[in-house]
């Protein structure tokens, strides 16, 4: 009896430590499991990385405007307002725009200057918030006349910005003003691209190589 008993034990005592063995085994082929789904998923990230990359820079070259060349339309009867000095550049192929530089704002000026009378003013795309002197687009070359541009709460409308062209070129007042944009004026500053088939070849380009 007393063998049986220890036969038994012993029986027991083996399928423990198979069972035990089998655990272990388990436990371990589980880790490294783990463990090469851990080493192996960075390996993935730096290929995506270039591939996003390379994606956006292939984009940035593709939307790189051409080289931009700009001209005046005029409005004889003085009653352009914002809306419609957008439209007059669209009836010419091109878009509202403004000057890039001094030259070109110099240019403008002269070609708009009065003969006579006190000044005309003529639009642009820039825009301006008042309340807090942010211009668009961001870094545009502005040149503003003196007094101006009119800022804080009480001309919050006065989101547009104009040229304002007077008689005597030396005046301090001559460059860029805002004002609302149901403000008449005498013209707009419109903008097409050089290698735009369809710009109008019958304007007086001012600026760019058009």
């Amino acid at each position: 009896m007393g063998n049986t008993k220890r036969n038994v034990i012993i029986s027991l005592i083996a399928v423990v430590l198979i069972i035990s063995g089998i655990v272990v085994a388990i436990v371990t082929n589980m880790n490294t499991f783990s463990f090469t789904i851990t080493t192996t998923t960075p390996t993935t990230t730096p290929t995506n990385t270039t591939a996003a990359s390379t994606t956006t820079e292939t984009i940035q070259m593709l939307t790189d405007p051409d080289p931009a060349c700009y001209w005046i339309e005029i409005d004889k009867s003085i009653n352009m307002n914002y809306d419609d000095a957008v439209d007059a550049c669209l009836k010419n192929n091109g878009v509202i725009g403004s000057p890039k530089d001094e030259n070109a704002l110099n240019a403008f000026m002269d070609y708009v200057r009065p003969e006579r009378g006190y000044r005309r003013r003529i639009w642009t795309s820039l825009q301006i918030d008042p309340e807090t002197n942010v211009i668009s687009p961001e870094g545009a070359y502005t040149k503003w006349s003196k007094g101006q541009p009119y800022l804080g709460s009480p001309f919050k409308i006065y989101t547009g910005v104009m040229l304002m062209v007077h008689v005597d070129k030396t005046t301090d007042e001559n460059g860029m003003a805002n004002w609302f944009v149901t403000s008449i004026a005498y013209g707009v500053v419109c903008q097409t691209h050089l290698n735009d088939n369809k710009r109008p070849t019958d304007v007086d380009y001012l600026d760019g190589p058009c």
